[in-house]
């Protein structure tokens, strides 16, 4: 059994690609997952009111399955939004996780690969005080270091890194410092595990992606380390799978299992990385 913590699949559907049937198909063996979308910071408010009607009748359609699969929405990025209001709106549409910023600059908070003088700002704020009214988790995986310090020091809510690894071993901004990874174990927040290949490093294989989980399991403990997959082989945008060799779609998830028990892991630390993790997290958080 699998628990994804980040997936496109609500966006892959959303935008019709593929159907939800396919994908129920491709997620036949998983637990649970996080199910997204992603706005990439430059979408009207119209264009936002438009996906959240779509993400709702899809939430309707889809409730009774998606409550026995285990399947949450969430939301990356929330620049469009314009009202505090907006948030009863997102509840509404059956969303119960999101991150105030994709990899953009908006008008919350400050994502990755922008200006990393800029943080959270006023509204993010704002919209950061009434997550806790509509049960809504808060992800930090795509804030900007700043960001992530500033909301770290003003949130108290339930939070979560989806899908980041760890800087030591990839140095990229999307990966976690040394120092976020102790805050991190500090406040007992669980971490994603992405297999995309850039944040993996090393030869970007299943060897590599180990070494990542190694590592994280070192600094958080194994019951704060769980998958966040990242795959992106059903985006209409990939021509060819990002992640790393060995480990692009979920019937692969079985060489990363013979890998783990090859090297000695036992069933119980396999299966807290693989569900048990994620599964506790969202029902401690009144979520499932």
């Amino acid at each position: 059994m699998i628990f994804d913590t980040h997936t496109d699949v609500l966006y892959d559907v959303i935008t019709g690609h593929h159907s939800f049937s396919y994908h129920l198909k491709e997620m036949k063996d998983y637990h649970g997952a996080v199910l997204n979308y992603f706005f990439k910071g430059n979408e009207t408010y119209q264009e936002f009111q438009k996906v959240l009607k779509k993400i709702k009748d899809f939430y309707l359609q889809n409730k009774k399955i998606l409550k026995e699969k285990h399947f949450i929405l969430g939301i990356e990025g929330l620049g469009a939004l314009q009202n505090l209001s907006d948030l009863k709106q997102i509840s509404e549409a059956g969303i119960q996780i999101i991150s105030l910023t994709w990899n953009d600059l908006n008008k919350l908070a400050t994502g990755t690969y922008t200006n990393p003088s800029r943080g959270l700002k006023k509204f993010g704020k704002e919209i950061l005080d009434y997550l806790p009214k509509y049960h809504i988790i808060l992800d930090l995986s795509h804030l900007n270091r700043r960001s992530f310090y500033m909301v770290l020091k003003y949130y108290h809510g339930i939070m979560i890194v989806s899908h980041s690894n760890a800087a030591k071993l990839c140095l990229n901004e999307r990966n976690l410092t040394e120092h976020q990874l102790e805050i991190i174990k500090q406040k007992n927040i669980l971490v994603g595990v992405n297999s995309y290949k850039n944040f993996v490093g090393g030869n970007k294989d299943l060897k590599s992606f180990i070494r990542m989980i190694e590592y994280l399991n070192t600094k958080l403990g194994n019951n704060n380390v769980c998958l966040g997959l990242d795959f992106d082989y059903y985006l209409s945008s990939t021509t060819k799978s990002d992640a790393v060799k060995g480990l692009s779609k979920p019937t692969d998830l079985c060489n990363l299992k013979i890998y783990l028990q090859k090297l000695g892991y036992s069933e119980k630390d396999i299966d807290k990385l693989f569900y048990l993790n994620a599964l506790s997290f969202f029902k401690s958080s009144l979520i499932l």
